[in-house]
């Protein structure tokens, strides 16, 4: 049955159309035909998201709009915020705010190099910096 309605709709809409409401994909989804995609399809207000730079994979601007450039990385409660660096697939350094202690960390690919705590304490080569 559910095969059917995929058919269905799938015929319906392939020459142009939408799907209104939720749509929830459990397991693998491939989708071929050479059809474009525009980051503006599914976002709206006033940030863009592109590849158009030559060098740059991801591209976050919100200068058109006249406001700050903002990335936000959110966690779940007491877990870690994470921006990694890597090369081929192999971890070079992280910058994180530590979900246990709230505190910045870089590391680099095994050890923390340097901690910032919620009191403005600094610390390099030490996750429990005193001043």
């Amino acid at each position: 049955m559910k095969s059917t309605i995929i058919s269905t709709t799938a015929d319906s809409i392939s020459s142009g159309g939408s799907i209104s409401g939720d749509l929830t994909i459990e397991g693998d989804l491939t989708v071929d035909g050479g059809g474009g995609f525009a980051y503006s399809e599914v976002l709206t207000g006033d940030m863009k998201i592109t590849n158009a730079l030559a060098d740059a994979i991801l591209y976050i601007d919100c200068s058109y709009a006249g406001g700050d450039g903002l990335l936000i990385i959110e966690s779940a409660s007491g877990r870690d915020s994470i921006i990694r660096f890597t090369e081929a697939d192999t971890l070079k350094w992280q910058i994180y705010n530590d979900g246990t202690d709230d505190a910045l960390k870089i590391q680099d690919d095994g050890d923390v190099r340097v901690t910032f705590d919620q009191s403005g304490n600094v610390g390099i080569g030490t996750t429990a910096p005193n001043n």
